[in-house]
């Protein structure tokens, strides 16, 4: 019943516009067991915050993780 797959770190940058013209850029960290998942997540906060382009990547190397 249990998922024995480890949980993999995902980096999500969200960018955006700001009302003045300035660019917005996020970068977020969530640990999920599946791209899918993960990029499920950065949607839902994306639609919260209004940030436009999302971009979700798998870190491989956690030096990465800054």
């Amino acid at each position: 019943m249990f998922n024995d797959e480890q949980l993999r770190d995902f980096k999500i940058v969200m960018e955006s516009v700001s009302r003045k013209g300035n660019p917005v850029c996020s970068v977020y960290y969530i640990a999920a067991r599946h791209i899918l998942t993960a990029r499920d997540i950065a949607l839902k906060t994306a639609a919260k915050r209004g940030f436009r382009k999302i971009r979700v990547s798998l870190v491989t190397d956690l030096s990465e993780r800054d």
